[in-house]
């Protein structure tokens, strides 16, 4: 899974990174942005396991042995209730393919901590964020039934971890608002955190702007 971790250190709460899972996204039919037509993208009009009839249309098509859904993509986040996020102090980034999620944290979450990220960091991620919100600010069509009342479908498809954990995208507004409130830093630029705790970003090698997170503390 992406990566996303929570520690305590001293008097702080810190998360490292809020990567998103993406393998949800295989359950999906893909997102042609244009009207769906009947044949290749058409919904359903009986269950794909089984014959069971259904009223109105389905939300899966079946192509060959593997079950799609046929509606807005969702993405599989880490599970954001294991922390009460209000209680968080600081999210440093690593790059900017871990700060995927970090919309659903400073939109639709109580966190109101700080935010730090290199410079190279948060300008790409800030490119990622607005493609992927973008891709999905035109959703395919939601057929009548909701495919989470059918999760029996899809449960054994191994495509990532249960449905019923995944979350619709983040809207373009919303990548705007969450970037605004990111610091951006530079490499060995020593920040500290309630007087105790020194944090320092170096270069790690991985990408663009990605760094290691040094924290030292001075008891």
């Amino acid at each position: 899974f992406s990566s996303c971790l929570v520690m305590r250190l001293d008097h702080a709460t810190i998360m490292l990174d809020c990567g998103l899972e993406h393998a949800s996204m295989l359950s999906f039919l893909p997102n042609t942005h244009s009207s769906r037509k009947d044949g290749v993208n058409g919904h359903m009009t009986s269950s794909p396991i089984g014959n069971k009839k259904e009223s109105g249309p389905m939300p899966f098509k079946q192509i060959g042995p593997h079950v799609f859904i046929d509606g807005a993509v969702s993405h599989h986040t880490a599970d954001l209730n294991m922390v009460d996020l209000a209680t968080v102090d600081i999210i440093v980034i690593s790059n900017f393919y871990n700060m995927l999620a970090l919309p659903y944290i400073t939109e639709y979450s109580s966190f109101r901590g700080k935010i730090y990220a290199t410079e190279p960091t948060l300008q790409i991620g800030w490119h990622y964020l607005n493609e992927l919100a973008s891709y999905h600010s035109n959703p395919a069509p939601t057929a009548e039934i909701d495919w989470r009342s059918l999760l029996g479908h899809i449960s054994s498809q191994g495509q990532g971890p249960a449905p019923h954990q995944w979350r619709q995208c983040y809207r373009p507004r919303d990548v705007e608002s969450c970037v605004s409130k990111i610091t951006s830093v530079s490499f060995r630029e020593g920040i500290t955190i309630f007087g105790k705790t020194r944090m320092t970003a170096y270069s790690s090698g991985y990408c663009v702007g990605s760094a290691n997170w040094v924290f030292q503390t001075h008891r």
